[in-house]
């Protein structure tokens, strides 16, 4: 194997299993909710559903993350008209 298709292996590693990059937005909700002893917050996978047209800028995480592993996001956007629209997000953490 050679060094730049291992290096491509491992940066494609980090990346959430969804193969969606939360926006960050949403990883600064989810840090702001985390205990105070959390060093780094990252988000493995990312899965929002949302209806179409809707322009999400902002999140609420629902319920306490004091741990690895599922939380649920609250997304908040307007669609086109400028009428509030909102979906979710599952998210898959690892608090370090």
């Amino acid at each position: 194997m050679s060094p730049a298709f291992a290096i491509a292996l491992w940066a494609l590693s980090a990346l959430p299993a969804s193969g969606a990059m939360p926006p960050l937005w949403v990883e600064a909700a989810v840090r702001s909710s985390a205990p105070a002893t959390v060093q780094r917050v990252a988000v493995v996978a990312y899965q929002p559903n949302v209806p179409a047209g809707c322009a999400v800028d902002a999140a609420e995480v629902m319920g306490a993350v004091d741990g690895s592993g599922a939380a649920t996001v609250k997304l908040i956007g307007r669609r086109p008209n400028g009428l509030a629209c909102e979906g979710w997000a599952r998210l898959e953490l690892k608090l370090f």
